[in-house]
Parts: structure tokens; C-alpha cells; sequence
């Protein structure tokens, strides 16, 4: 029954991503996006996996701003971003108070590792798959992909329609979460 759920929620997503109109990434801001107050609790666990098998959760990540990527190989939007990704990891894997991480909702595990090979994804890459990816699509209210979030030190959820990575003001926005 839970794989007949997620199959169906699979099926549906893709539908949407197939029908869903795309924002023009350089017309977001941060002021456009959905934002969290920060009187909001802390943001739903994702409990992620990584390529090695190994369990992380969010909230081991308190304690840092954390920009998530949530995408799937066969996403060609999500596929357009990772170029910008890359390079808005580039920007901040010096700074100890950001963490830049990709979370994949493919349900090939070996597809996923592949893709991150081939890419040379070299960010934190994590895979929720089954009731793990149920969850993030519940919590999340995920309806398209890539989606982009920005969880504050604290671990609350403070933007959960952040700017794309191809997005010009991308740097901006991160940055002032930060002050």
C-alpha cells in the first residue's frame, strides 16, 4: 500500500513538473517568496540518506544556514541549476556557517549516484526514498521540483520557496539570512 502511495505521489509530481509553468529565476526575491516568520517553529525533520547508505537528519545541520536543493536526475529543470549549484557552493564551502545540500526523490538509488559522479556534485548529497520521501513531500508541501529552502541556524524554516541557484540575487538573499 505505502509503495501504491508513493507511486501514485511520484506520478503525480512529475505530472505537475511536466504542466507546471517556471518562474523566471532572475525575477525572484526574496521578498516575493513564500517566507516563514521567524516566531515558527523548527523545520519538519527530513530524515536523508547518503550515498554510502548513511542516515542524516536535518536537524543535524543546526547551527548553520542551510540552503536545500530538492531535485531528481530525471528533472530537466532540476538538471539546469546544478552548473549554478556548483558554483553557489563554489561561493560559500569556506564559510562554517553554511551548508549547501542537494536531496534527491529519485527512486533509482543508482541513477541518483551516478548522476552525482558524472556531474561532480561534490556539495552534500543526499537520496530520501519511500516513506523518507513521503514525509518531505507531505512536510514540504512539495508539489514541483527543484525546490529550493533556506533553514536558518536556528532550524527554522525561513524561506521554503527560496531563489534558484541561477537566480542573480541568489548570494544576496543567503547572505542577509545570515546577518
Amino acid at each position: 500500500m505505502k509503495k501504491m502511495k508513493f507511486a501514485v505521489l511520484a506520478m503525480a509530481m512529475v505530472a505537475f513538473v511536466a504542466c507546471n509553468k517556471q518562474t523566471n529565476a532572475s525575477t525572484i526575491s526574496k521578498t516575493e517568496s513564500t517566507e516563514t516568520t521567524e516566531a515558527q517553529s523548527s523545520a519538519p525533520e527530513i530524515n536523508m540518506t547518503t550515498a554510502d547508505g548513511q542516515t542524516v537528519k536535518l536537524s543535524d545541520m543546526k547551527g548553520k544556514l542551510v540552503y536545500i536543493d530538492i531535485w531528481a536526475t530525471w528533472c530537466p529543470p532540476c538538471n539546469a541549476e546544478i552548473p549554478h549549484l556548483k558554483a553557489l557552493y563554489e561561493h560559500y564551502k569556506d564559510n562554517e556557517n553554511v551548508e549547501i545540500i542537494s536531496i534527491s526523490v529519485d527512486e533509482d538509488v543508482d541513477a541518483w549516484k551516478q548522476k552525482i559522479v558524472a556531474k561532480e556534485m561534490t556539495w552534500k548529497q543526499f537520496i530520501c526514498i519511500g516513506d523518507d520521501a513521503m514525509a518531505l513531500s507531505e512536510n514540504y508541501n512539495l508539489r514541483s521540483i527543484p525546490r529550493f529552502l533556506i533553514i536558518n541556524k536556528d532550524g527554522k524554516l525561513v524561506d521554503d520557496n527560496a531563489p534558484r541557484p541561477s537566480s542573480s540575487n541568489i548570494v544576496e538573499v543567503i547572505d542577509n539570512y545570515l546577518k
